[in-house]
C-alpha cells in the first residue's frame, strides 16, 4: 500500500509490479484460508469444537481477501490506463468516482 501511496516517485510499470505482487501474495493467503476450512468440512482440522468460533473469523478473513483482490484487479487496471504516476487534477471522472464513494455505491 505504501508503494501506492508514493507512486509517485517510481514509474507506472513499478507501480504495476508492486500491485502484481501484492495480489500474488493476498491470494496466496485467501488459499491457505480455504485449505483450513476445506479441512474443517473434511473433519480433519485441529480442535474442531472451536468451529463455530473459528467460522466469525473465517467470514471476516475470507471477506477481506476477497475485497482486496477485487480492489487489486481494479488497481491495476486503473494504472493501466495511466499515461504516468505523477499527480492528476480532480476530473470529472474521479469526480463521479467520489460521488459514488460518498453515496455509498459499490465501485468494486
Amino acid at each position: 500500500m505504501l508503494r501506492v501511496a508514493f507512486a509517485d516517485v517510481s514509474d507506472r510499470a513499478t507501480l504495476l509490479q508492486a500491485i502484481a505482487a501484492c495480489r500474488a501474495t493476498v491470494e496466496q493467503q485467501y488459499n491457505v484460508g480455504k485449505q483450513h476450512v476445506t479441512e474443517q468440512l473434511d473433519g480433519v482440522a485441529p480442535y474442531p469444537e472451536r468451529a463455530s468460533l473459528n467460522s466469525v473469523w473465517w467470514v471476516l478473513i475470507g471477506e477481506q481477501h476477497r475485497l482486496m483482490l477485487r480492489w487489486l484487479d481494479w488497481a491495476a487496471t486503473e494504472v493501466q490506463a495511466w499515461q504516468n504516476t505523477r499527480p492528476q487534477p480532480f476530473d470529472a471522472r474521479l469526480h463521479a468516482l467520489a460521488t459514488r464513494l460518498v453515496a455509498g455505491r459499490p465501485i468494486l
